[in-house]
């Protein structure tokens, strides 16, 4: 029986920090990564953000993220090219039937987005399970480069090793391939999101400055800046020549410039390097047709045991099997972002379900139950350390693994989470064993240890 291997959360700052110190050095952390980073968004309901301490994989759990991260990114590419041509399924799919017939023409370039997300859950087992592929608009690329960064360096040391340290070279050699395969040279790429958000603002600022070096111009603008004239895509009066999106597909398709977006880049005038495609493969629909095709010969070998071995079962709404135990099961909206419309199935009332199935834009997902690990939360009489799960963000770029982002949070990950770096324990050193993990928690849980002790009084 495979033993379970958990991670642990290295950090002396709350290990061996007296609270007055801690809250200094925290705060000290916010600012640099504020001012460096364009992380200036590091707080969320009023609760930092930004956490101070670290996630810590042993090497071969992070070797098997590596290999299921790469195999699973030919799995969603190899899927997406085989729905995108099936309108009826698109459709299906909660695309409109105009969108579906433009992803019936779309270019043949970028399947994918250059940059995409998956999230993982390391069950009890110690085996990674899929919970979604971000792949429209994927998130965490200042955090994992800036913050991880920053924390590294104060910590520093030999005993471990920050792998998102190559995500800024990835990203670049995703584009640079993405951007020399257009149809055209490209000499100006825009990036547009929502500028009224301050993260996706900074988001666009930070990947502004990250592309740079690749050569085009990069034009930072609002959804608003975006105009046509004579066919071409506007940004700030600069004519485009490609366009990556910081904002949902699914958000633009009302905007008034989405149908002159939509015919420039058909019509080859515009590279857009996330297109509709990434929409599709981001659908939590997708995973169930997977899911279903598990066994199919349209996967090869490797890539079947990688479904078998990593996707959850998973199910569309209206195609549940007789019998199914829901009370082991999770209920997500095919589009739903940052943990929006994700439910515990046993918690749903009947009349619920009843709503689910006839708007038929859900999925069933057997929920994984996940490892946890000690995270700090504020209350009442400051600090103290509970349990926390981490939902693992690793970053697939031009089918290559690239990084990681880390958000430690609730069952369900939502964007009150707290970010974490992801660091790799060095091969002469060994994760925190199950043991010692265990008898940590039940000293925080006990309030008994000196070290419990000393974070739980208020910092002033």
């Amino acid at each position: 029986m495979q033993q379970p291997v958990e991670p642990g959360v290295h950090g002396p700052y709350w290990h061996h920090a007296a609270p007055t110190a801690y809250e200094q050095r925290w705060q000290e952390h916010l600012h640099q990564a504020a001012f460096r980073y364009y992380l200036y968004d590091n707080t969320v309901a009023g609760e930092r953000y930004l956490g101070l301490d670290a996630l810590t994989l042993s090497s071969a759990l992070h070797a098997r993220l590596v290999a299921a991260t790469e195999t699973l990114a030919r799995v969603f590419r190899r899927a997406v090219r085989v729905v995108q041509r099936d309108r009826a399924l698109v459709e299906r799919f909660g695309f409109n039937w105009a969108v579906a017939e433009m992803l019936q023409h779309e270019p043949s370039g970028p399947v994918l987005s250059p940059v995409g997300r998956f999230d993982f859950l390391l069950d009890r087992a110690g085996q990674w399970r899929l919970l979604e592929y971000n792949s429209d608009t994927p998130s965490g690329i200042r955090e994992a480069l800036g913050a991880g960064h920053l924390l590294a360096t104060a910590l520093g040391g030999r005993r471990w090793r920050r792998p998102s340290a190559v995500l800024g070279y990835r990203i670049r050699q995703a584009f640079g391939r993405l951007l020399a395969a257009a149809p055209r040279p490209v000499r100006r790429v825009g990036i547009v999101t929502d500028a009224g958000y301050a993260e996706d603002f900074a988001q666009a600022l930070f990947l502004r400055d990250l592309l740079a070096p690749l050569g085009p111009e990069v034009v930072v603008g609002d959804l608003d800046n975006l105009s046509v004239r004579r066919g071409r895509i506007v940004l700030l009066g600069r004519p485009l020549d490609a366009l990556y999106r910081l904002y949902p597909i699914e958000r633009l398709y009302g905007h008034p410039v989405f149908p002159d977006l939509m015919a420039a880049t058909l019509a080859g005038r515009l590279w857009l390097l996330n297109p509709l495609a990434a929409l599709l493969a981001q659908d939590k629909a997708l995973l169930a047709w997977i899911w279903a095709q598990r066994e199919a010969a349209l996967f090869p070998p490797d890539e079947q045991a990688a479904i078998a071995r990593h996707l959850p079962e998973t199910y569309l709404v209206e195609a549940l099997p007789q019998g199914l135990d829901l009370e082991a099961f999770v209920v997500k909206e095919f589009f739903g972002r940052e943990g929006e419309e994700v439910y515990f199935a046993s918690a749903l009332s009947p009349e619920d379900w009843e709503r689910c199935r006839a708007w038929r834009t859900f999925v069933v997902q057997r929920r994984v139950r996940s490892v946890e690990v000690p995270r700090l939360v504020r209350g009442p009489k400051g600090w103290r350390p509970v349990p926390g799960v981490p939902c693992v963000g690793s970053y697939e770029a031009g089918g290559r693994w690239a990084g990681h982002y880390i958000r430690l949070g609730d069952a369900i990950t939502t964007n009150r989470a707290r970010h974490v770096p992801a660091f790799v324990v060095a091969q002469h050193t060994s994760a925190m064993p199950p043991q010692r993990w265990r008898a940590r928690m039940a000293s925080h849980r006990a309030e008994t240890t000196p070290q419990r002790a000393a974070v739980s009084e208020s910092p002033r």
